[in-house]
């Protein structure tokens, strides 16, 4: 994967300043009504593709910190930040800060689905369709995510060119989300099917306009679909279509090492010294404070899994304790007496930089996770060998973490844990928690992960500190302020009866 070109993305800047962040009903009015600055007649689209990519693959500093890593990877149990000394966020991992959530639904719409919105006007439906085709599975892993995070959610109204989308949006059940994404993305690879070469040129910094790699893509992205609503589908008496787009995925090309979604963040000039500059992640989060406050650990679970099971990854994942020299030690959310920061053992800077011009890449869907689908998708009865499917996953996550080949091959063939020798259940239940560990640093994924399978327990007892889910992992982000005041018939109207809390499942979760 090529690094960005700065040049190119310092000419994307001009489009940063076009949305400010509002209630949702001035976001789609804005959108509809003032195009943010960009003139059809004169805009690039290969401009604003960029722009779609830098927000949505990249992410600014406020969603990462908020979305992906308070939210989303301390629900997971990747990440905590509650220790001893820390000053702001004990007890956050279960639950909410309304201006986080506000923020992570107006910054991910205004951003992301604005500039979307906005490419569709761009381009023709006829002469640009392949180009239309990527806008189009960009968009579905996009509402996929947002889904995922909030449950129903508008999407007929606003996945529209800007003059179309809906002053205040009604809400789509999420099953019809899943099921319309999962079918357009299938209509788009087909669309992609025999095309060249892309107009986006450099704009595309995910896979330089290559047709191919953005149909392995969709696909990837609709296998990860299918099995995670395979149980939902099947309980609304629609297993035969699921089904189906699970056999129809396996047979179709999809993610390995050779086209990995993977968006390299630039390498200099562009990191935040302030909440309004351009590029975010993690090693932006970290590096932009001087103090721990704003750090995370890793916790118990990731140190257990790797320290319990001789795993070669342990050493490149996790650093040893400051207090502790030689020793790893993990840490639980929600403990009411957290050890001090200098007794747990931090990420290492392969997930948050070596330095703060060392940009983290983003890894939106990678090999390992690819190969960990295909291998659920072997053990529920579908093509392939699940067992070499979850060893590859295995192999490709400790190539990503720099393990040595050797050191790959001697842990699969003596550690226990990488056979797959149990009954369905456990062995599913392996492919889940390797798959859980290779989503580090991709909280959203992580944290659907956990939900669907339940790999993370209740924390009851007298040791956690009181919440809002009564210790389970929560099931999604309440709705933000603006919705609830401005587009609320619409919110109720999507709620049906059902309340508007962190306890409410998304319908997918239906265990």
């Amino acid at each position: 994967m090529k690094r960005l070109n700065i040049n190119i993305i310092k000419g994307a800047v001009f489009f940063f300043s076009l949305f400010l962040i509002t209630s949702c009903d001035k976001n789609f009015e804005e959108i509809n009504s003032n195009p943010n600055g960009i003139d059809p007649n004169t805009a690039s689209p290969r401009r604003v593709m960029a722009t779609v990519q830098i927000y949505a693959f990249g992410e600014p500093r406020f969603i990462t910190w908020r979305g992906n890593i308070i939210y989303s990877s301390q629900f997971a149990h990747h990440y905590v930040y509650n220790f001893a000394d820390m000053a702001w966020f004990p007890g956050t991992a279960y639950t909410n800060n309304q201006g986080w959530t506000d923020n992570v639904w107006e910054s991910s719409n205004i951003k992301v689905a604005g500039h979307l919105n906005a490419l569709r006007e761009l381009l023709d439906p006829e002469e640009d369709k392949e180009e239309v085709a990527v806008v189009k599975i960009i968009s579905g892993w996009f509402y996929q995510k947002m889904t995922d995070m909030y449950g129903d959610i508008p999407y007929t109204d606003v996945i529209k060119p800007r003059s179309e989308v809906a002053y205040k949006p009604t809400y789509d059940a999420q099953k019809d989300i899943y099921k319309a994404i999962i079918e357009d993305l299938g209509a788009q690879m087909d669309v992609l099917q025999g095309a060249s070469e892309l107009s986006f040129a450099t704009g595309d910094f995910l896979y330089q306009s290559s047709p191919a790699n953005w149909i392995a893509f969709a696909n990837t992205l609709r296998l990860r679909m299918a099995l995670r609503s395979r149980d939902a589908f099947e309980a609304a008496g629609e297993g035969a279509f699921i089904n189906g787009v699970i056999t129809d995925a396996l047979a179709n090309p999809l993610i390995d090492e050779s086209n990995e979604a993977v968006f390299h963040r630039a390498q200099e000039g562009l990191f935040l010294s302030d909440p309004n500059e351009l590029m975010g992640g993690h090693e932006d989060v970290w590096y932009s404070f001087e103090y721990n406050q704003a750090r995370w650990v890793l916790s118990d679970k990731v140190v257990n899994i790797l320290q319990d099971n001789n795993d070669p990854r342990l050493e490149q994942i996790a650093m040893v304790t400051d207090s502790v020299p030689g020793v790893y030690v993990g840490l639980e959310p929600n403990l009411v007496a957290p050890p001090k920061y200098g007794y747990v053992s931090k990420p290492t800077g392969l997930l948050r930089g070596e330095e703060k011009n060392d940009p983290v890449p983003a890894y939106i869907i990678t090999a390992a996770e690819s190969y960990f689908l295909q291998a659920e998708a072997a053990l529920l009865g579908f093509a392939g060998d699940a067992e070499s499917l979850y060893q590859s996953g295995i192999k490709a996550h400790m190539s990503y973490a720099g393990v040595d080949g050797t050191d790959a091959d001697n842990f699969i063939t003596t550690e226990p844990i990488a056979a797959l020798a149990g009954t369905t259940e456990e062995n599913l239940e392996k492919v889940w928690r390797q798959r859980w560990l290779a989503l580090l640093n991709n909280g959203y994924e992580a944290w659907a992960l956990v939900r669907r399978t339940n790999l993370i327990p209740d924390q009851v007892g007298a040791q956690y500190l009181s919440n809002l889910t009564d210790g389970s992992v929560p099931s999604r982000l309440v709705y933000p302020t603006s919705e609830l005041t401005l587009n609320a018939d619409n919110v109720a109207a999507a709620n049906g009866g059902k309340p508007d809390l962190m306890t409410t499942g998304v319908w997918w979760d239906v265990d």
